[in-house]
């Protein structure tokens, strides 16, 4: 019979594979995520996805193991050409390493703040790449404008995990506030056709901002239905 804490990580991967939509459940549970070599955001993600296994399965001694792991490889990425890669990275890095003292006492708390952290570099690994991918392409105006809805839906992502993980709205408002920042930016460089679009997906986030205290299958609904709408403009363009 699985451990509560084990019932409790196979609702949440869940919840991260509904909100970033980056990978299949079956590839969660089977820890099918390869980050590309040398990467450290994705090598990161890789130790914590570990360290959620062995911690569920009461294996502390690992999962501290699998976190220190996690912090050399984010405090590579601390050191990356991209702004949002190192802030994220440090504030990672500084979550882990309080979590570290704490792993042995309030097992449940630590449990959801260590997949917390796992589904903001999962998000992370996620907008690295797709950063990534805008570079190699050829270089034209709505490349400005991708690059916004890309840190818009980084942040979205962080929201979704802090909403439904963590059960925090001032976190959840925080992460809100960054993406609706990225999306007024994106609008002001957009063409009109561009612009409904984006305030619907506005609209979209004003309604997620009005239900902070629904955790229940609708607020899945809401998340899902803009993280869509963002992964189809960023795609197209």
């Amino acid at each position: 019979m699985k451990s509560s804490l084990q019932s409790k990580l196979a609702r949440l991967i869940v919840v991260s594979v509904l909100v970033t939509g980056s990978v299949s459940i079956q590839a969660a549970l089977a820890v099918n995520l390869q980050p590309s070599p040398g990467a450290p955001i994705a090598q990161a993600r890789q130790s914590l996805w570990r360290a959620t296994r062995d911690y569920a399965a009461r294996n502390t001694v690992a999962a501290k193991a699998d976190i220190t792991n996690a912090v050399n490889w984010l405090d590579s990425a601390t050191k990356s050409t991209d702004k949002n890669t190192r802030i994220e990275a440090a504030r990672l890095k500084h979550r882990l390493k309080n979590l570290q003292g704490k792993m042995d006492k309030a097992r449940s708390a630590s449990g959801s703040t260590l997949l917390n952290i796992w589904q903001h570099s999962t998000a992370l690994a996620e907008y690295e790449a797709e950063k990534f991918s805008m570079g190699l392409g050829k270089l034209h105006g709505a490349n400005e404008i991708k690059a916004d809805l890309i840190g818009a839906k980084l942040h979205l992502a962080f929201a979704a995990s802090d909403h439904f993980v963590r059960g925090r709205s001032r976190e959840v408002s925080n992460q809100l506030s960054r993406t609706e920042d990225y999306l007024n930016k994106a609008a002001q460089a957009s063409n009109k056709v561009l612009v409904v679009k984006i305030n619907e997906m506005r609209g979209r986030l004003k309604a997620i901002r009005h239900n902070l205290g629904d955790r229940g299958a609708q607020a899945h609904v809401r998340y899902k239905k803009l993280m869509a709408a963002m992964n189809l403009i960023i795609h197209n363009l």
